[in-house]
């Protein structure tokens, strides 16, 4: 599987935060990382680089001061 991404540009991880992005739609980052098996500060990684991609989008959760959502952006 790794293989066949490597040509897209993209890693086993990134591609599974995008699948669960595509089945749940908009996700907090906490319910990302508990779905792909990933800790805090490598779901942060991952939403980063699918962000700067153009892949993946944060915004603000209302009344949640801490952080922000990740939603799709295909």
């Amino acid at each position: 599987m790794a293989e066949a991404l490597r040509p897209l540009g993209i890693e086993l991880r990134p591609f599974a935060v995008l699948i669960v992005l595509v089945d749940r739609g908009p996700t907090v980052q906490r319910d990302l990382a508990a779905a792909t098996g990933s800790d805090k500060a490598g779901i942060m990684r991952v939403v980063d680089d699918l962000e700067h991609k153009g892949l993946a989008v944060r915004k603000a959760v209302p009344g949640d001061r801490r952080g922000a959502a990740s939603g799709d952006h295909a």
